[in-house]
């Protein structure tokens, strides 16, 4: 999930820049809310919040993206005098303006579990995604909102969240769970399956997250067979 605390009470250096910038690496910290000790009895349920900073690239539209969509009203602490003069400054002198809205900008990156209900496959030349419809993550996501939402509120900015979207998608050259081409798309050394069958090319090997089902959440056992 890509969050962002838009127009904070203090600068936060989140845009990065060739030359000049004060922007750091992204993910630099992280807050890790995984495990019983965070009242998760499902390991599903656990995440990690990490910061993050926003190319250059996107610097002559981040604050039309932010703006546009802004998620509820702004925190309770918000100074709106202060803040509306930040956004002026941005949208006259641009994102780098000192004090402006973009500069008290953070980035949230949070790293949670999915419900596995899509699908990708290619159509021609394209790749295709297909979404089942809605899962039961649903609990999961309001649980990181609402955090995040109380992060923002003591940062004294306003909550904006992105669409829907995956970063590292997982799952789209399956191991094979029998041996075969028809289970899966490469076998349990990451080899590719010439067909249905259990014959494979040689040559040919998948080794990188897309040999990967599902979120590692549930799959430590296959992390084990992998180490085995």
């Amino acid at each position: 999930m890509l969050t962002f605390a838009y127009n904070c009470k203090q600068e936060l250096n989140a845009i990065g820049r060739d030359t000049g910038s004060d922007c750091g690496p992204t993910i630099t910290g992280c807050i890790d809310l995984r495990g019983v000790a965070h009242t998760h009895d499902n390991v599903r349920d656990g995440y990690v919040i990490q910061d993050g900073a926003m190319p250059e690239k996107l610097a002559p539209v981040i604050q039309t993206l932010l703006e546009t969509h802004r998620v509820g009203p702004a925190a309770r602490s918000f100074d709106w005098l202060r803040g509306t003069l930040a956004r002026l400054k941005n949208w006259v002198m641009g994102p780098y303006t000192q004090h402006g809205s973009v500069k008290r900008t953070v980035v949230f990156l949070t790293m949670s579990h999915d419900a596995n209900q899509a699908s990708m496959k290619l159509v021609g030349d394209e790749i295709a995604v297909k979404w089942e419809g809605p899962s039961t993550a649903g609990r999961r996501t309001w649980r990181i909102e609402s955090m995040i939402k109380r992060m923002t509120e003591r940062l004294g900015g306003f909550y904006v969240k992105s669409p829907e979207m995956t970063v590292h998608p997982l799952g789209d050259a399956v191991m094979s769970g029998d041996g075969t081409g028809s289970d899966g798309v490469v076998s349990h050394r990451g080899k590719l399956y010439t067909g249905s069958g259990d014959e494979v090319h040689e040559e040919v090997f998948c080794v990188d997250g897309s040999v990967v089902p599902t979120s590692l959440g549930k799959l430590f056992a296959f992390g084990m067979v992998l180490a085995g």
